[in-house]
């Protein structure tokens, strides 16, 4: 869950002086990681998808766990995959744990992301 707050408490005016950025800056390179590749033509092999797409666009989901919220979201992911040209990499960040689950839950749905 995400949650955003914000204040109407503003001493010094600072709102107006400063410009609030979210993410990178537009043609700015991401910085790089490997991920253990679980599904999809590069399983079982470290990708970095950063240096892959060379500016093409990409969604990268962090998921804390496995679970029924995670696969929902991910199934909802792969089907906007399929829809655009556009490529998702779905990052399970309970480590190498998850790969059964990960691996049994793609099989069964289709998973291709």
């Amino acid at each position: 869950m995400i949650v955003l707050s914000v204040t109407a408490f503003d001493p010094g005016g600072l709102a107006a002086q400063s410009k609030a950025v979210s993410g990178r800056a537009v043609g700015e390179m991401n910085p790089s990681f490997p991920v253990l590749n679980v599904t999809g033509p590069h399983k079982g092999k470290l990708v970095c998808y950063v240096c892959e797409s060379k500016g093409a666009p990409v969604v990268f989901a962090f998921f804390p766990q496995t679970g029924d919220e995670t696969a929902s979201l991910v199934k909802k992911l792969n089907e906007l995959a399929q829809k655009q040209d556009l490529r998702v990499v779905a990052v399970i960040m309970a480590g190498q744990d998850s790969q059964p689950w990960l691996e049994k839950f793609a099989e069964e749905n289709g998973i291709t992301i």
